[in-house]
């Protein structure tokens, strides 16, 4: 993590602190104050790589300004923690406005007078103001990341920089308490108002940990808090999906059309907001598939590739849902110019091999398969694919090995011991293929093919036993 380079810092502030602080401890911790530096521009370096980094573009003058306001944006939210959101809004930064400048020239003043009055307030103050700033530094906005694109601040940026600040604040009450006990008067008042303080703040982290239950409700608390966030619509809309997806399963047709018309609205507001982002047009895409609009969904994924053609999911369903409605001379175009921007995507290899074969071009798509599993011989659905394949064109043993090292990674697929034991009747291992009916049976007790197949095969072997 970047924020480990602060540690070095802080452990000399806590030093200083101490009254330890002496050139034998600076040398110890100067080797891990580099490495940390190091590795925090190796961070901020590998963020530079995200898509969409170019979209914050911020000059100095606009970064000293969210540095100030950032500052002070923790202190309050500590010290008031109230309105808390996943995402806040964006603020407006103007570098050539003078009255911008104030949050962080105020917490420049703050740290001075601490630093001046330590001798009379102690050294701990200065300690926990600087072991603050210093913990905050990596996310005050003078270095770029991918988070900024939608918000300059977040909660959990500051966990690890609101340890001092909140050492400070119990110390000072912890003082306070002390100091009315010795004078007796109005120590019980005091502790009976911190007890309502904690009492009150636990309510609150309470309230504020059910957002978490998943992210359907993190999505609609942002949403509601932040409605001019693009991205938050876009995830609410995703979670919408997923959740949907989750209903349909259940068999719950009345939840799956609430859902989905619930994430095409999110959806379309993002879009509204920024119609040029391949998210947006990703997940809209899917939607419209979901609520069965082929055309719709086909037209947003292939505008969601163009926007961003190193996205792979965009690709993947775009093609998923050309084969599905059988173009799959078009899913072949499209892949293949996936397939030269991921050229050892395994997904992308499988559903070439899909659309080959579903052109009747067996061997392309055989060969499409075997790409697929060098590249990621755990992908179940290829190698599937592949020993259908296999099987499809007489190659029977092949297909039989193939669809065992896929029970040797799964074996709770009742539908692949069903194929196995077709092929071993093809085969005249009629012993072996009612075991592998029986286990179909088992593992899916309704599956009426395996018992009808299962049957015959008991039957002839019953005649060959009489016989």
């Amino acid at each position: 993590k970047s924020t480990a380079f602060a540690m070095p810092i802080v452990m000399l502030l806590i030093l200083w602190w101490q009254r330890r602080l002496s050139a034998r401890y600076v040398a110890l911790l100067l080797p891990m104050l580099i490495i940390g530096v190091v590795m925090a521009f190796c961070a901020a370096d590998f963020e530079r790589l995200n898509a969409g980094m170019s979209e914050i573009n911020l000059n100095l003058g606009q970064r000293w300004v969210l540095a100030g306001r950032a500052v002070w944006f923790y202190v309050g939210k500590v010290l008031w923690p109230t309105d808390l959101t996943f995402l806040y809004p964006k603020w407006s930064l103007d570098g050539g406005n003078a009255l911008q400048y104030m949050p962080v020239v105020g917490a420049a003043i703050v740290i001075l007078t601490l630093w001046l009055l330590h001798r009379k307030l102690g050294r701990g103050p200065v300690v926990s103001a600087g072991a603050f700033v210093v913990c905050l530094l990596p996310a005050l906005g003078f270095f770029d990341q991918a988070p900024m694109r939608f918000t300059f601040v977040a909660d959990h940026y500051a966990y690890l920089a609101t340890v001092p600040l909140i050492a400070l604040v119990v110390s000072a009450g912890a003082r306070a308490l002390g100091r009315a006990r010795l004078a007796n008067s109005h120590g019980r008042s005091a502790i009976g108002v911190s007890l309502i303080l904690v009492a009150v703040l636990g309510s609150m982290s309470w309230v504020r940990a059910h957002v978490f239950d998943d992210n359907v409700s993190l999505w609609q608390d942002t949403v509601a808090k932040n409605p001019g966030s693009w991205f938050a619509h876009v995830r609410y809309a995703s979670a919408l999906g997923v959740q949907a997806d989750q209903a349909r399963d259940g068999g719950e047709a009345d939840e799956v059309a609430k859902d989905l018309n619930l994430a095409l609205e999110q959806a379309l507001q993002a879009e509204a907001i920024n119609p040029l982002d391949a998210e947006t047009q990703s997940i809209l895409g899917r939607i419209y598939w979901q609520q069965k609009k082929a055309d719709q969904g086909i037209a947003h994924l292939a505008r969601a590739t163009e926007l961003d053609p190193s996205m792979h999911e965009p690709w993947q369903d775009l093609a998923t849902a050309l084969i599905a409605q059988n173009r799959f001379s078009e899913a072949i175009i499209r892949l293949d110019e996936a397939i030269r921007l991921e050229p050892r995507s395994s997904p992308l290899h499988r559903l070439l091999g899909e659309a080959y074969a579903g052109l009747g071009q067996d061997q392309r798509a055989i060969s499409e398969q075997r790409f697929a599993l060098e590249y990621k011989p755990d992908n179940t659905i290829a190698r599937q694919d592949y020993a259908d394949l296999l099987a499809k064109n007489g190659k029977i043993k092949e297909a039989m090995y193939q669809y065992t090292l896929d029970l040797q990674t799964k074996s709770d697929q009742p539908r692949v011991w069903y194929k196995v034991g077709i092929l071993s009747t093809q085969e005249n291992d009629l012993e072996n293929a009612a075991k592998f009916f029986q286990t179909a049976l088992k593992l899916d007790p309704g599956f009426t093919e395996a018992k009808d197949k299962l049957e015959l095969a008991e039957k002839i072997l019953d005649r060959k036993s009489v016989v």
